[in-house]
């Protein structure tokens, strides 16, 4: 297999993790996020991801390929964003921590803290990998 064939694996994963990322931020029904965990997680989730593709597919050798590259970059960076600018709208109106089942009582303080470490190990993975 050839190296361009093997950097499009990681570009195509970083774009799933992204179409996530936009589905439970703008989407409808059962493919909206129903806690905020979810939109938190969802959106590290895109940017590490994002990230890691990123390193992984740098240009390097690829001269023909390399202006492709950056602007697809720019792309998903761009999707992010948006994926950003529709978590925003859809914050006030979310809980913490909605219950995957009816008997369970959310636990909002433990989602909370559990979402800052979360943010805070993305964070140190893509300074880490950059």
């Amino acid at each position: 297999m050839e190296a361009p064939l093997l950097g499009a694996v990681p570009a195509l994963v970083a774009l799933v993790f992204i179409g996530v990322l936009l589905t439970r931020a703008w989407g409808r029904g059962k493919a909206a996020a129903r806690d905020r965990y979810a939109l938190v997680s969802g959106t590290v989730d895109a940017v590490v991801i994002a990230s890691v593709a990123r390193v992984l597919v740098a240009p390097h050798g690829m001269t023909s390929w390399g202006w492709a590259i950056s602007w697809g970059w720019v792309a998903a960076c761009g999707a992010i964003g948006v994926g950003v600018a529709g978590a925003c709208l859809r914050w006030r109106s979310l809980p913490w921590d909605a219950p995957t089942r009816a008997d369970r009582a959310p636990r909002p303080r433990l989602r909370g803290v559990l979402s800052g470490a979360y943010v805070a190990a993305g964070a140190a993975l893509v300074v880490l990998v950059s």
